[in-house]
């Protein structure tokens, strides 16, 4: 019922355009088709799986990945 509503939720923020990624700590089949149905299919994007002792390196690696930013130059000149 839990998951239910969690895949309910996230398919209502994935219509409005936000992505959704899942990190779950275990590596059972279950884990993993539970995480999908939430966020998506693609392993090491979508969702992530793994240990306590990885949790900390899945995260960082995530956050690097998405968050960095870039910068646009454009020079103009002007008269």
């Amino acid at each position: 019922n839990e998951i239910e509503r969690a895949v309910f939720s996230a398919n209502a923020l994935k219509a409005a355009g936000s992505r959704i990624v899942t990190v779950g700590i275990g590596n059972t089949m279950l884990d993993a088709q539970n995480l999908k149905a939430i966020s998506g299919t693609v392993a090491n994007s979508d969702y992530f799986t793994g240990d306590w002792s990885d949790l900390a390196d899945t995260l960082g690696s995530i956050a690097t990945e998405n968050c960095a930013g870039s910068v646009t130059i454009v020079k103009k000149v002007i008269p």
